[in-house]
């Protein structure tokens, strides 16, 4: 495999590749690839790789002619960085490896109007409407940047579909990835529709909630992160792992009412935690069949 990608998307495909077996030889620009000061892990997903450096990328093809020739797969895009020019005519790759399967991850889907536009995790989660997924009044800015993990897994499907096409066929070809549709790949449990629903499939928390984080006797928390099913479920445990009346209602009705019924119904099941220890709440939510995280650095929040 031969890497000229940049940034986070790229880096997550070759380790992925790496770790599969792959022999990884990679160039970067010659001033330095900015990524490695960014990302603290950036340095691991990089690791195994053969590296040279070139002043442009064009120059760096032309220095890999050889590996090229040779290579199964090449990967070029990423994430795009102030001052970094480091763009390649991927169509004119193609024609001179045919063989070659060629990944590019770029900002945008190819042929639209914002192809051009910057590789940018940020901009693209604004562009994508993710950061109003969770209030209704501002944005908020995922900690995890959804884009880029979303980009190299939609990326590595396709270059291993790609892969054994051309076991078939003998031809290489150009897959293409971008950010924005690895963001919609986190949206997809948000927005879609299904033909044949049901109650489950229409529970969804409502913007504007707090998060379902409550402190027990002895100072810790219980964190639950709640889909579809389990959520119903964790209703219903909530109340029923301490012998009490059920606390909180579910199906249809929870899924309608919205944000503020949402908060009172909850609110029932933070009283009920105030008066088990974590541990024992655990166990029995555990004998459920329900999964709760134990937060142990939370004793001094309030």
């Amino acid at each position: 495999m031969v890497d000229f990608g940049l940034g986070l998307p790229t880096a997550l495909v070759t380790r992925m590749l790496a770790d599969a077996g792959a022999q990884i030889r990679r160039i970067e620009p010659s001033a330095g690839d900015p990524f490695y000061e960014l990302y603290p892990c950036y340095a691991v997903w990089r690791r195994d790789a053969q590296i040279s450096r070139a002043e442009t990328l064009a120059a760096a093809t032309t220095l890999a002619a050889d590996m090229l020739a040779k290579a199964d797969v090449c990967v070029v895009g990423g994430e795009d960085f102030p001052g970094v020019d480091w763009k390649v005519d991927v169509e004119e790759l193609a024609r001179s490896y045919p063989r070659l399967v060629i990944l590019e991850i770029a900002g945008y889907c190819h042929g639209t109007p914002e192809a051009k536009a910057p590789a940018v995790d940020l901009l693209v989660q604004a562009y994508s409407g993710l950061v109003h997924e969770q209030y209704s009044d501002r944005p908020m800015v995922y900690a995890m940047p959804a884009p880029s993990y979303g980009a190299a897994l939609q990326g590595m499907v396709g270059l291993l579909a790609a892969l054994v096409d051309r076991e078939q066929t003998g031809k290489g070809q150009i897959v293409r990835a971008s950010l924005f549709e690895g963001t919609l790949s986190w949206l997809g449990h948000s927005w879609f529709i299904s033909e044949r629903s049901d109650w489950s499939m229409d529970l969804t928390i409502p913007k504007d909630v707090s998060q379902l984080m409550f402190r027990c006797a002895d100072g810790q928390y219980l964190h639950f992160a709640l889909v579809t099913r389990t959520r119903a479920r964790t209703y219903m445990g909530f109340s029923a792992s301490m012998m009490a009346r059920p606390a909180l209602r579910t199906g249809h009705a929870l899924a309608r009412e919205g944000s503020p019924q949402f908060l009172r119904r909850c609110r029932p099941a933070a009283k009920l935690h105030h008066q088990v220890e974590a541990r024992d709440l655990l166990e029995k939510l555990w004998a459920l069949d329900l999964q709760p995280s134990l937060s142990t650095n939370l004793e001094k929040s309030g």
